[in-house]
Order: structure tokens, then C-alpha cells, then sequence
């Protein structure tokens, strides 16, 4: 999904369209945990989940192509980092 997004650019709207789809439901995932976490009072309630959900996503779908581009997981295990540093204290 990444790969064919950067690929295919602005020349194919409804593709567009198709793939923002699909990163909306991703983001809408990613949100329900966040929710779900803040219920459980495991992170703080300070957390705006629309905010966090779209930043969590767009971090990821960055952290990917960097993963394949230096074949290492360090780019992912920087993004985990980060993110549960942010999120529990």
C-alpha cells in the first residue's frame, strides 16, 4: 500500500482515493486502541485520539519504506520507542 501510493502520485484519483480509504481505516484502528487505552487509564487522558491516531499512521507508513531502505529493524524499533515513551509518561 505504501509503495503503490508513492507510485502512482496524483495521476490516478480514484486510486487516490481507494488508498486514503484504507490509511482512514488504519488510522480508525489505531484510534480505538487509543481510546481503549485511555479507558484503561493505561496512558494518560491528556491524548487527543483523533490527533494521535493520524500521527501514529503517518509514522508508520514512514518507518516502513526506512526499514527496506537500510534492511534493519531500527527504524521500527525507533518508532516504538518514541511512541511508548510519548505515550505512558
Amino acid at each position: 500500500m505504501v509503495h503503490f501510493s508513492l507510485e502512482s502520485g496524483n495521476d490516478h484519483k480514484g486510486q487516490g482515493k481507494r488508498l486514503d480509504f484504507e490509511f482512514k481505516e488504519f488510522e480508525a484502528i489505531f484510534k480505538q486502541c487509543l481510546i481503549e487505552t485511555k479507558d484503561q487509564r493505561t496512558i494518560q487522558d491528556k491524548f487527543d485520539t483523533d490527533l494521535v491516531g493520524r500521527f501514529l499512521i503517518n509514522s508508520w507508513f514512514g518507518t516502513l519504506p526506512r526499514m527496506k531502505s537500510v534492511d534493519a529493524v531500527k527504524p521500527l524499533e525507533g518508532f516504538k520507542n518514541f511512541i511508548l515513551q510519548q505515550l505512558l509518561n
